[in-house]
């Protein structure tokens, strides 16, 4: 089975000798923005079934259970318990254990470190915009991010994503862009800070374990493809009334901007590139601290002047 899928002008070509594994590439790629697409590709996705090769080399990252490691003839290898996926160039070559299903997240890596070859990065944020300025939204699991993007959202402004982007150079200055699409909340959580949207939430078991997906067409209205970072959020949950924002310095942002990028879990070749762009968005945006009080729940409009302040 083959396909072909555009996220952002990149042509993904898509080829599995099982049903089920090409299936889940699509619902990945989908789920990032790409689009059924026609001509050339410039990334390719293959996998077949069969024993899954012992790879010696070198290891230069590890991500959940899997192992990245650098062979022999210089070749990166993605290995994990069930699969081994080669990258040679813009071509990724995966042998999955026959019968077993494709774990998604070393799906997920394989396509990260594509995309990194091409100059694509990823950072661990939400993301929102107003018009061509953004805000970053970067934090742990947990920080609060996708209660502030809904709720930022619900004030008016555009939706990136809720969890993750992808950064790259632009002739304007450093990028963000879409990647994960939707926003996404534990059933506790959005039924305690948005009781409006009750039986608008709908399981994702393909890529959430405990979080739901709004089924919100005004939030799908408002999706954004990309925009210009002007100010970078770590969101903190602080229980008071009313929200606030500490300046931080620029190495500050580029520390915390670094902590989610996860750059120990990629292949350490294209780390210096990776904070080189990193230290160009911690030096073209403005760094804050956001104590996010509940106000960002109960009076969103007070939040969303606050960031429109530093979002220009």
């Amino acid at each position: 089975m083959t396909g072909l899928y555009a996220l952002h002008g990149l042509v993904f070509r898509v080829e599995a000798h099982e049903e089920a594994a090409f299936s889940r590439t699509a619902a990945i790629l989908a789920h990032f923005g790409a689009l059924p697409a026609a001509g050339e590709p410039d990334l390719e996705l293959r996998w077949g079934a069969g024993a899954v090769p012992v790879v010696e080399g070198r290891e230069v990252a590890r991500h959940l259970d899997g192992r990245a490691v650098r062979d022999a003839s210089g070749a990166l290898w993605l290995l994990g318990p069930i699969t081994a996926c080669r990258i040679e160039g813009r071509v990724a070559r995966g042998v999955l254990a026959p019968g077993a299903e494709l774990p998604l997240h070393v799906l997920t890596w394989v396509i990260v470190h594509q995309l990194r070859a091409l100059g694509w990065y990823t950072v661990h944020a939400g993301a929102i915009a107003r018009g061509e300025a953004g805000c970053l939204v970067v934090g742990e699991s947990g920080a609060g991010k996708s209660t502030l993007t809904l709720a930022m959202i619900r004030e008016g402004w555009s939706l990136l994503s809720d969890d993750s982007v992808l950064l790259r150079h632009t002739p304007a200055g450093p990028g963000a862009f879409a990647l994960r699409r939707g926003v996404y909340l534990e059933p506790a959580a959005a039924a305690r800070t948005f009781p409006t949207l009750e039986g608008r939430w709908h399981e994702v078991p393909l890529v959430e374990a405990v979080k739901h997906g709004l089924d919100a067409p005004e939030v799908a209205a408002r999706q954004a493809e990309r925009c210009l970072p002007s100010a970078v959020l770590f969101p903190t949950r602080s229980g008071q009334p009313v929200s606030r924002l500490e300046p931080l310095s620029t190495g500050e942002t580029l520390f915390g901007l670094v902590q989610q990028s996860r750059l120990a879990e990629l292949d350490s070749d294209g780390v210096a590139e990776h904070m080189r762009l990193l230290a160009e968005v911690a030096g073209a945006a403005r760094g804050y601290r956001l104590h996010a009080g509940t106000d960002v729940f109960e009076a969103p409009s007070r939040v969303s002047a606050l960031l429109a302040e530093v979002t220009r």
